[in-house]
């Protein structure tokens, strides 16, 4: 393939070489350096570009350190298995590079349930003497001068107010 290349450092002199195959190729003096040389520097960016990053919405700068810190870890995988004779696949080095630096797994936290969730609404269950039930009057309601009447109450309260089903619960344990 075509390639363009500029070099103050070699001449511009055509060299012989031989490929994989034992086939004698005839390239330019500064090609051969650099595909004897770059070979490391491929396989790195090779290994670098299986998990990507990087994303678009990254600034540049942020773009820049995430990549020098994937190079930093495919650098230590390479350290890592070279000096140990349990080897790793990447993946498996990744894993257990993160696991290392996050923090250990504890146990979930309890809930404690809030004063407002140990109180609960319930509802009136006698009749009066015609059959209807009894109600009472909505405690939050009467305090902003509205006439409400309710078959539901706060049974935890002390005074067990008549409470509205919707909201005037909740204002009422939130004023308490």
């Amino acid at each position: 393939r075509m390639v363009t290349y500029i070099s103050t450092q070699y001449d511009n002199e055509m060299v012989q070489t031989t490929n994989r195959r034992n086939q004698t190729r005839t390239l330019p003096k500064p090609i051969m350096y650099y595909n004897s040389h770059m070979k490391g520097t491929d396989r790195l960016d090779q290994m670098v570009s299986y998990y990507p990053c990087e994303r678009k919405t990254l600034r540049w700068h942020k773009k820049i350190f995430v990549h020098f810190l994937q190079v930093v870890v495919v650098n230590s995988f390479y350290l890592y298995n070279m000096y140990n004779s349990d080897r790793l696949s990447l993946y498996d080095f990744r894993i257990r590079v993160l696991e290392e630096l996050l923090p250990p797994k504890e146990a979930p936290l309890l809930i404690t349930p809030t004063r407002n969730s140990m109180h609960r609404l319930s509802k009136l269950t006698k009749r009066k003497g015609n059959g209807k039930s009894v109600t009472r009057r909505c405690r939050v309601c009467y305090q902003e001068g509205k006439r409400k009447e309710t078959v539901y109450y706060c049974a935890v309260c002390p005074d067990q107010p008549g409470l509205c089903e919707l909201g005037c619960f909740d204002k009422y344990h939130e004023n308490k």
